[in-house]
């Protein structure tokens, strides 16, 4: 299941957007988003999307919005992103393709993306289809070992690894084991201030009113 099952990863995206809504210079780390409880798109009066707090979270900025779990915040961030470096930021962290670990049958999984929603969908995209993205719903596909690999580039400091069982190999009964090289770490992150700053809501989820601050 780690590998050949795959879900909508939902709000655990959250960190990994507020890094590229920063590295891509969209959002500073102190840049705030007015959460009022429902966003709607520019121009629409219809349908909206909704906060967890039906009163909305006030003004938001990245670190609030991962401890709170503000979804105006990568509603918007997301819109102001685009499609195109959505999934460009989102394919850097490893989403879409396999982790490469040394295990049979590892899936892809899915990456939202226009292309893709036309091929399994036969259908074309909108702009609501970003706002769902934005926060892990959708058409989205992932392993839990995708998930966990992303997020362990956000605790090693933006260093993604590749993971693996593997360490060492013997090749024939009269050799020596041989140790398995394994490839450098690949940086998410060239900003190490925008890596701290992601650390830094993760562990506020623990406390004040973060969304894990019952533990």
């Amino acid at each position: 299941r780690l590998v050949l099952g795959g879900v909508a990863p939902g709000s655990t995206l959250k960190p990994l957007l507020a890094l590229a809504g920063m590295d891509s210079g969209v959002r500073k780390a102190e840049d705030k988003t007015l959460s009022t409880g429902m966003f709607r798109l520019p121009g629409m009066t219809g349908r909206g999307w909704g906060d967890s707090h039906r009163g909305g979270h006030g003004w938001t900025d990245a670190r609030k919005s991962i401890a709170d779990s503000v979804n105006t915040y990568y509603y918007r961030l997301a819109l102001d992103l685009g499609v195109e470096r959505f999934d460009s930021y989102l394919t850097k962290y490893g989403f879409g393709q396999p982790t490469g670990i040394d295990l049979v049958g590892e899936i892809d999984g899915i990456l939202p993306s226009p292309a893709a929603k036309l091929k399994l969908n036969k259908e074309r995209w909108y702009p609501g289809d970003l706002v769902n993205a934005s926060i892990g719903q959708g058409l989205w596909k992932v392993t839990p070992l995708q998930l966990v690999r992303g997020v362990a580039a956000i605790a090693d400091d933006g260093r993604m690894r590749r993971p693996h069982l593997v360490t060492n190999t013997w090749p024939r009964f009269d050799a020596p084991w041989q140790p398995l090289p394994q490839a450098d770490p690949i940086r998410i992150s060239d900003d190490a201030a925008h890596v701290r700053v992601v650390q830094e809501g993760m562990q506020m989820t623990t406390t004040g009113s973060g969304t894990a601050a019952r533990i």
